[in-house]
């Protein structure tokens, strides 16, 4: 069985909301309840963090 991951959500001011992993404090959706359910459904943290080390990193050096 897959642990359960916890997401917490957050409203926005046009309807949407955005899905927020409690792991790893990445948003990992953003829109209607149809696509932050798929959003959470997909999320990886392992894979998610270091997507997010590669643009970092590509944001302070440029392209490698």
């Amino acid at each position: 069985m897959i642990p359960q991951v916890p997401f917490i959500r957050r409203a926005n001011s046009d309807s949407t909301q955005d899905s927020i992993c409690m792991i790893c404090f990445l948003t990992v959706g953003h829109g209607s309840e149809t696509d932050i359910i798929e959003a959470e459904r997909n999320h990886d943290c392992n894979r998610s963090i270091q997507a997010e080390c590669v643009r970092s990193e590509q944001f302070l050096f440029g392209p490698v």
